[in-house]
């Protein structure tokens, strides 16, 4: 599916009360590896999440190797790093919502064929974020999910959002 169409479906899933203050952005670098590029959220016009090869990247990368040193603290070097601490390390930048862009797409793919209950449990936190503003999450559920707290700011932030756009009925 085209970026276009696929950032059409999501956004026409986000709540009518803060639709027209969040926007999906993408952009593709023709000087890079075959024009990875990145995504990014913006709230009233404000970039607030970013998903981007290089920085997701290098955060696997750099955490791969604190993982390597932690469970070899006597070998230093670089080599003989076993596959199983990279995958561990992308699973743990995945749960941080430190994504590429390619990944970020294969969320929103994900995100348009699963229940918002599973959605809003799940364990990316950039799926949750977008899960809080859906129209199929009513003002009881987000009393519930104010009520809590999740630990990621992104969801923090989009619930906030959502919850005052939504302020009249919340103290029902």
């Amino acid at each position: 599916m085209r970026w276009s169409q696929l950032r059409k479906q999501i956004e026409d899933r986000i709540a009518p009360s803060v639709a027209s203050r969040v926007a999906l952005h993408t952009a593709h670098y023709r000087h890079a590896h075959d024009g990875d590029g990145r995504a990014w959220i913006e709230v009233d016009g404000q970039e607030v999440a970013t998903m981007c090869y290089f920085q997701s990247g290098h955060a696997r990368r750099d955490l791969t190797e604190e993982l390597r040193v932690a469970n070899n603290p006597s070998n230093s070097g670089r080599t003989g790093t076993p596959q199983w601490l990279h995958a561990e390390a992308v699973a743990i930048t995945r749960r941080a919502g430190i994504v590429s862009q390619e990944e970020f797409y294969g969320l929103l793919h994900d995100y348009l064929r699963t229940p918002i209950a599973d959605l809003l449990n799940s364990d990316n936190p950039i799926t949750r974020a977008l899960a809080v503003l859906d129209a199929r999450v009513g003002k009881r559920r987000l009393r519930q999910l104010a009520s809590q707290q999740d630990d990621h700011p992104l969801v923090r932030k989009f619930l906030a959002l959502r919850c005052e756009a939504e302020r009249g009925g919340l103290t029902d």
